[in-house]
């Protein structure tokens, strides 16, 4: 039986479909395996937990589930190996004097827990506190001081340093391999912020504690923000006077001390059970989400109206944390 003219123009036209559907369908299947060949490590990018984590953004908060902790944190790892083999000079150079500044770096700051085979860069407004308090709990440690004063004693660095490396706090760095060297950073801004709050606004600290131009503002009760951010730009260069507003890399002595793991404080709330498999914690103690206080989302309120060279001024102090950590380079992005 013949076709008539209209029955084989479908006809064709369902062949010509046909074919062109093959050929996209080949040309796709080309292309995923490209995609498998050329990024051989995506199977192994979960490989220590199941549950997923969200890569960070410019603003330090997430929206992309795609990566594991163990895959962020090597990527961290990686760009700050990279940056202290180019410009380990450039950084050393801007560092404080370690050995000056000994105690209050050895004692508050740089701890260590031979149990978990674990040295920990406990930065000020990034969770220190909560952690210092996991690591004594978890030692089976119960401790009536505060915190921090107990961490001085079953924590602190002071007496390795003094007793394994002659005092010398940089050589303690370059040459102290525990298996687990952690540092957990966070969005400047914000730390900035949380800093205020906590030291100006709630336990209403004297200035003079904080930053070297507290003269300017002596005797007055209700110090604003504006006024905390000109006291912190008056420190002297080289020198570093107060963690809560210090540069993170400098406090850490990132190109002395080769970390290996390195999480934010945005994602700890994820970060902390992977945190806890890699040191292997007997406990499981209920997490603490970071202060949601008014200005975690409101953060940049308080930058508002602030001289642009003062933002500047800002930009340049906290530029390595800002680029490594890959944190917005404004307050207002």
């Amino acid at each position: 039986m013949r076709c008539t003219h209209s029955t084989c123009c479908m006809n064709l036209s369902a062949a010509k479909i046909t074919v062109i559907l093959l050929a996209l369908l080949t040309v796709f299947c080309v292309i995923i395996q490209m995609k498998v060949n050329f990024f051989p490590k995506s199977k192994e990018l979960i490989q220590t937990s199941t549950r997923m984590v969200k890569v960070s953004t410019g603003t330090g908060e997430t929206n992309i589930t795609e990566h594991s902790m163990t895959y962020l944190s090597a990527c961290r790892v990686k760009k700050l190996r990279k940056y202290c083999s180019g410009f380990k000079k450039y950084v050393v150079i801007s560092y404080p004097n370690y050995n000056q500044y000994g105690s209050s770096l050895t004692d508050w700051i740089w701890m260590t827990s031979p149990y978990h085979h674990l040295f920990y860069c406990a930065t000020a407004k990034c969770g220190s506190t909560t952690w210092k308090s996991y690591l004594m709990k978890d030692l089976k440690i119960d401790w009536h001081n505060g915190t921090h004063e107990a961490a001085i004693k079953y924590l602190g660095t002071s007496s390795v340093v003094q007793k394994n490396y002659d005092g010398d706090s940089v050589k303690f760095l370059k040459t102290y391999r525990p298996e687990h060297r952690l540092i957990i950073v966070r969005n400047p801004w914000a730390r900035l912020v949380s800093a205020y709050q906590d030291k100006i606004v709630t336990k209403k600290m004297s200035l003079q504690k904080l930053c070297y131009g507290w003269q300017a503002y002596e005797g007055l009760s209700n110090i604003s923000f504006h006024q905390f951010i000109d006291c912190v730009q008056k420190k002297p260069e080289n020198i570093m006077y107060n963690s809560h507003t210090q540069p993170i890399l400098s406090l850490c002595g990132v190109c002395h001390m080769d970390y290996n793991i390195i999480l934010k404080l945005e994602e700890m709330d994820k970060g902390k059970e992977y945190l806890m498999r890699q040191l292997n914690f007997s406990i499981q103690p209920k997490y603490k989400p970071p202060n949601k206080m008014k200005y975690k989302n409101l953060y940049r309120d308080y930058y508002t109206g602030l001289p642009e060279n003062v933002i500047q001024q800002l930009q340049i102090l906290y530029k390595d944390d800002i680029a490594l950590f890959n944190y917005p380079h404004s307050p207002f992005l």
